[in-house]
């Protein structure tokens, strides 16, 4: 007999059981966890080497399903946005992307909706201290050409050089973050360097709202994903928001999907990754 398979096997087996008695004995009520049950699924964690450290929300709020659809370009409407000139612009074209060219700019239109845009003259510009007034403006100007409103973008990151100004912005409904969005951009006080940008130009609210599972319920699923490992697992932030799945990509193998529902979703930020767990059902969407 294999003893090392056989004692793996054993292990599952008991965190498997050990899981269900778990939940048989917290799961129905845990929406309702006061204080005191609280502080059993933590030392409960504890004990499977995952540690919680964020501060956890006390409840969830009520969500809908969100249907939702990525800014996509065409050829001729990306030539009046992004060029000044409809004169010597190469067009190529394949099933992933379209790619757009001139002396001054390039651009990526990608059959997911995400775009890249690059001024070469920007690119290697030199070390003259960036205005942070006029870069503000710059970056503003861009994204009215994109349609997308700073109102409805979170700010996460932000990197200040002598020449530019990096920033980083996902996209919000609601107060809510909408996952699989970005805008990335370089900006100097000439213009916009570079942009990578992937945005829902439409966001609609279902008609219906539905409870979704507690947060203490969405941290007992990272037993189940990282029980059985030694590595300790720390969770800095637990979020409510809105994931939009690329799982039709997978079923009915399709290049891309570009819209579709965004569902309600516990964002569990740990040292190893982002866990994202379905707010009505507690399934583990992506980890």
């Amino acid at each position: 007999m294999n003893w090392s398979k056989a004692k793996t096997i054993l292990i599952i087996v008991f965190l498997i059981a050990d899981i269900f008695l778990f939940y048989v004995s917290f799961g129905n009520d845990i929406i309702n966890t006061g204080e005191e049950d609280i502080a059993k699924v933590l030392e409960y964690l504890k004990s499977h080497n995952i540690t919680i450290k964020g501060t956890i929300p006390g409840k969830g709020n009520p969500a809908s399903l969100l249907y939702v659809k990525y800014k996509v370009f065409g050829i001729e409407e990306a030539k009046e946005v992004f060029f000044n000139s409809d004169d010597n612009i190469i067009v190529k074209e394949s099933e992933e992307k379209v790619l757009l060219e001139n002396d001054v700019i390039l651009l990526e239109l990608h059959s997911n909706g995400e775009i890249f845009y690059l001024d070469k003259r920007l690119n290697n510009k030199g070390n003259i201290a960036a205005d942070e007034g006029k870069v503000s403006k710059n970056i503003e100007s861009f994204l009215r050409l994109l349609n997308i409103n700073l109102d409805e973008a979170v700010m996460i990151k932000k990197d200040a050089k002598d020449n530019y100004i990096k920033l980083k912005y996902i996209q919000s409904y609601k107060n809510r973050f909408l996952d699989k969005t970005y805008v990335e951009i370089k900006a100097l006080d000439d213009g916009i360097s570079y942009a990578k940008v992937l945005w829902f130009e439409s966001v609609e609210n279902g008609k219906t709202k539905n409870e979704v599972i507690s947060p203490i319920k969405a941290l007992l699923k990272l037993s189940e994903l990282y029980g059985d490992e030694n590595a300790e697992v720390i969770v800095d932030e637990v979020t409510q928001g809105y994931y939009f799945s690329y799982s039709m990509e997978k079923t009915f193998e399709v290049r891309s999907v570009i819209e579709g529902n965004a569902i309600p979703v516990w964002r569990i930020t740990t040292n190893v990754g982002n866990v994202y767990i379905n707010g009505y059902n507690g399934t583990v969407e992506e980890n």
